[in-house]
C-alpha cells in the first residue's frame, strides 16, 4: 500500500503449518495475505487535518495575503 494503517484490528482465526514450515516463512504467507484482504476493501488514503490560527495586522490587504500565501502551500 505504502502508507500505514492505522485504527485497524486483524483476528487470525485458523492457521495451518507443515511440519519444518519456517518462522520467515510463515510471517511471510501472513503479511501476503493482509496485502490482499487490503486491497479488495478498496482503502482510501485521508489528508492529514489540523487546526490553524492565523494573527494578522488590522489590514485587510496582509490578510489577504496571508491566506493566499496558506493556499498556495
Amino acid at each position: 500500500m505504502g502508507f500505514p494503517i492505522l485504527g485497524t484490528e486483524i483476528e487470525l482465526h485458523d492457521l495451518k503449518v507443515g511440519h519444518g514450515t519456517s518462522q520467515p516463512m510463515v510471517t511471510a504467507c501472513v503479511a501476503q495475505c493482509i496485502y490482499q484482504a487490503v486491497s479488495k476493501a478498496s482503502p482510501v488514503l485521508l489528508e492529514p487535518l489540523m487546526d490553524l490560527e492565523v494573527t494578522s495586522a488590522a489590514f485587510f490587504k496582509l490578510v489577504g495575503i496571508s491566506v493566499t500565501e496558506i493556499l498556495r502551500q
